[in-house]
């Protein structure tokens, strides 16, 4: 990561950045640098990014060309351009023909990756749905807030309380499971609901959103009044919404305050990236 980098995320950072720093920053970068950091900005930020630039590079400046390489890198990593890239330089030839070529190269294969990339749990959101006031780690069978018979990481076994004769409870779940196992049936349970997850979200999320509400989705089995607002591109409601929602027709779970402060943890992981689950 180079120094130019480091500038302009912590000036970006700020609360009234000094956007011509920012600006001069940002644009020193090389276009695969520049389109990493602008990935990992909030769609408000990277508005505000262009017009910033288009102010101080292109109008102030008269530096057009260097205006027009962030306008190409920024609508690259916008939400609307997931598309082919051919689509994409057609669409954009007054920003992307003056590139150089290897510029342009670079541009496409970020197109081709975003395209085939899915929203995926990091590590660092598994850790977060094993730590205690989210999921916990339960080596043996536990019935759930909703009465259902779990093991490990919050895996459903079968619906309705553990009884020592349904079938699946295993030999091996019977026995208990080591965290390595429990993890494991976690990833398996996890890439279902990522699939879904991928089909519904048509926004751009940062990392720790997206470890948030698949938190949340583990939890309740989809994204249930979140989806409208988040795909009408609502982000800031997200947390107020998250901390509120319950989906569960089972008053017991709706009132139940590890529910309730498990929502408080996942609002607080979306809202501000904070990984440490806390009671």
């Amino acid at each position: 990561m180079s120094v130019q980098r480091d500038l302009f995320e912590a000036e970006a950072r700020k609360p009234q950045p000094n956007w011509g720093i920012a600006i001069d920053n940002l644009n020193a970068l090389s276009m695969p640098e520049m389109l990493a950091v602008l990935t990992g900005l909030q769609p408000a930020t990277r508005k505000e990014v262009a017009d910033q630039s288009q102010r101080i590079l292109g109008i102030q400046r008269g530096w057009r060309g260097s205006s027009d390489r962030i306008e190409a890198a920024l609508r690259a990593v916008d939400g609307q351009y997931r598309v082919a890239p051919g689509e994409f330089f057609r669409t954009n030839a007054a920003l992307t023909g003056p590139l150089p070529p290897d510029q342009q190269t670079t541009l496409r294969l970020h197109l081709v990756k975003r395209r085939t990339d899915r929203y995926r749990m990091s590590e660092a959101g598994k850790r977060f749905l094993a730590s205690d006031p989210i999921e916990g780690f339960r080596p043996n069978l536990y019935n759930d807030n909703a009465g259902h018979c779990t093991i490990g990481i919050g895996t459903l076994v079968h619906h309705g309380p553990c009884n020592g004769t349904d079938p699946s409870e295993t030999d091996e779940f019977k026995s208990g499971v080591t965290l390595q196992r429990a993890l494991q049936l976690v990833a398996g349970r996890l890439a279902w609901f990522e699939g879904q997850f991928n089909q519904a979200v048509k926004v751009e999320l940062a990392q720790h959103q997206t470890d948030a509400l698949l938190s949340f989705v583990y939890n309740t089995g989809g994204l249930h009044e979140l989806l409208p607002p988040l795909n009408d591109g609502l982000i800031e409601q997200l947390p107020a919404l998250i901390r509120i929602t319950r989906v569960a027709s089972n008053p017991r779970v709706a009132s139940n305050p590890v529910v309730l402060m498990r929502r408080r943890n996942e609002a607080d992981l979306f809202e501000n990236a904070n990984y440490q689950a806390h009671y």
